[in-house]
């Protein structure tokens, strides 16, 4: 299972994952991703891009 981290520097922060996820996932890949947060303290939310 393909795995992507991320650090942060402020204690509140917005990161934009979405190329690192692409990524992180086989060429010519069919089906869904599933991205979650092993932290108590972090969470993920998806938006539409603008």
């Amino acid at each position: 299972m393909p795995t992507v981290s991320v650090e942060t520097n402020d204690r509140s922060e917005v990161l934009d994952v979405t190329d690192a996820v692409t990524e992180a996932l086989p060429e010519n890949a069919d089906g869904v991703a599933t991205v979650f947060v092993q932290h108590t303290t972090a969470g993920v939310t998806v938006n539409e891009a603008d």
